[in-house]
This record gives structure tokens, sequence and C-alpha cells, in this order.
């Protein structure tokens, strides 16, 4: 499958986990208490996006104190910790870690489109572990995941585009050409898929190899 032989490797470099932080929130009334949440998620997606454009260690690692103190704050939110996942992934390097923080998140909010969509590219990132391997002989069990967790990001968003370009790769592996097309078909009537998403942008635009720039 050459199109997910070329994703997410560029995104992976070594990190070290943070620090989880110790204790518990002060109790305050609940007006404030949900005032303190908002401004402190706004500082961490700031933070975030700051770190993540620049490649600052040092703001990435400000995103994820600011973010694991949100979660302290309001232990029933799935947002902070799919950013937090994110970040552990594209801004860390460490898989493992935004595996455990994004199956947290669906597990509070089993409906939640960007939860689902993590978990699948977390899905293709195993798969590309295993291709870099040998991409003749991918093992079948691993397209399931990818698969499973595309499929549950249309049935809660029919137009995420990411997951009809990433289904309809699996299937062509698959040699399921009849859902292939499928997938292709609302691949093509989806929107365009913006800059902002750099997964997909370095899925369809890999950076060349000196031997393959000919």
């Amino acid at each position: 499958m050459r199109t997910l032989a070329l994703v997410l490797s560029i995104f992976l470099a070594a990190g070290i986990p943070g620090q989880v932080l110790a204790g518990s929130p002060v109790q305050e009334p609940r007006a404030d208490s949900g005032r303190r949440v908002w401004i402190r998620y706004i500082e961490a997606q700031t933070l975030a996006a700051e770190g993540l454009e620049s490649g600052d260690s040092r703001r990435i690692e400000q995103a994820i104190q600011a973010l694991r103190e949100t979660i302290l704050l309001d232990p029933t939110a799935a947002e902070p910790r799919i950013d937090l996942a994110n970040l552990n992934l594209f801004g860390k390097g460490d898989p493992p870690l935004a595996a455990s923080e994004v199956r947290e998140a669906v597990r509070l909010s089993p409906e939640n489109v960007d939860a689902h969509l993590l978990m699948g590219r977390l899905a293709c990132l195993v798969l590309r572990q295993q291709e870099e391997v040998d991409d003749r002989n991918v093992r079948a069990d691993l397209y399931a995941p990818v698969i499973a967790s595309y499929r549950k990001v249309t049935a809660l968003d029919p137009q995420q585009t990411e997951a009809w370009l990433i289904l309809q790769s699996v299937y062509e592996a698959q040699g399921q050409f009849d859902q292939q097309i499928l997938a292709l078909e609302r691949l093509l009537a989806a929107p365009p898929i913006g800059p902002e998403n750099t997964f997909v942008q370095r899925l369809i635009s890999p950076p060349f190899t000196e031997d393959q720039a000919w």
C-alpha cells in the first residue's frame, strides 16, 4: 500500500514524557471554576499552536502543562485530552502516550469525531511501522483498526475528507475494490482539505528523497 507507506515518519521525534501533576484542584464556586477551565484551555491551545508551528519544544512543554492543569480542573472533558494526545504524537513523537490519552477521550465522549480521527491516525502509524519492515507482507489485522476508526469518523461526520481518503487507500490495499469505489465517490464529493491538515498534506505530498528526485 504505497500511499500509506509515506505517512507519519516525518512527524516522529524522540521525546521524554513530562511529569504528571500531583494533587487535586482547589474547590471553588462552579462559575469561577468553569471560567478558570476555559481560560486555561484557551492558553493551552495558543501555546500548542505556537509550539507545533515553530517546533519550539519549550512552548510544547508549556502547552502540555496547561492541558494537564485543565484536565485536573475538569476531568470529565474530552477535548483537552484530545489536544494532549495530539501534542504527544506530533509534538513529542510519543504514540503510546497519545494512544492512552485518546482512549480516555473516547471513553469520556464516545461520539467525539476528533477522538476517533486521532485513533485512526494512530492506527495508520502502526500500519506504517509494519510497512517499513516489509511493505509486501503487511499483517491483515493491522488494517482493521484503521478501517474501524475512520468508518466511525464518517458515521459521525460524512463530510470528513481525510477519512474517505484513508479508507479508499486501505480498501485498495486489501483488494476491496467495490468499497474503494464507494469511498472514492464520497471523497470526490467531500470538501477540499485545507493546508492546516498537516497530516494529510504530508500524506499526499511527501518529501522526496534524493534517489526519488529524478
